[in-house]
């Protein structure tokens, strides 16, 4: 078991172009400019998972093309493909679940747990995934003193660095006048 972690640790860690905005990671097409980090993906069927350009995975997300809850019933696994459009953001802890296909310009919330088809330019959330908002209502509805432009502006994902981060988290502090004790 050890081995086969560290054989999906080192195929995340590199990854291949296969045209000028794709590129093959563990088996998996991503676009360019996407980010991907410490998300979750399916790693017994990898090669089922497509990605568009510049999305965003955050934390704890998952991916999955494979469900094994019928295999103690059956000896069957269900597996099926998922893509996923441009400009996508799946949320902290988020899921997407087999044979699910996400649309571009997609906030997919905190927690979630997509089980059906995500249409573009929508906001879904909750468990199971429902469309809450439109991309533009969700924008509209920002609440504007809680908002704060990194110093990065609008670098693809891919792009940011971590002294980028790190500025960016000295600017928030100052302005919300956060002081760390030692």
């Amino acid at each position: 078991m050890l081995d086969f972690i560290r054989r999906i640790g080192r195929a995340f860690r590199s990854y291949r172009q296969v045209s000028a905005s794709k590129r093959v990671l563990a088996e998996m097409e991503i676009g360019q400019g996407t980010r991907i980090r410490s998300a979750h993906l399916d790693g017994m069927f990898p090669h089922l998972i497509r990605c568009g350009e510049n999305c965003i995975f955050a934390p704890g997300a998952m991916v999955l093309t494979h469900d094994a809850s019928y295999y103690l019933f059956t000896g069957e696994y269900r597996v099926k493909s998922v893509a996923i459009g441009d400009n996508v953001f799946v949320g902290y802890g988020a899921i997407i679940m087999p044979g699910v296909t996400i649309g571009n310009n997609v906030v997919i919330g905190a927690g979630s747990v997509v089980t059906r088809d995500v249409p573009s330019d929508s906001v879904v959330a909750g468990i199971p995934a429902r469309v809450v908002a439109s991309i533009d209502e969700y924008v509209d509805r920002r609440p504007a003193s809680e908002m704060f432009v990194p110093p990065y502006g609008r670098k693809p994902p891919s792009e940011v660095t971590q002294d980028d981060v790190l500025s960016f988290r000295k600017d928030v502090y100052a302005r919300l006048e956060v002081t760390r004790e030692n």
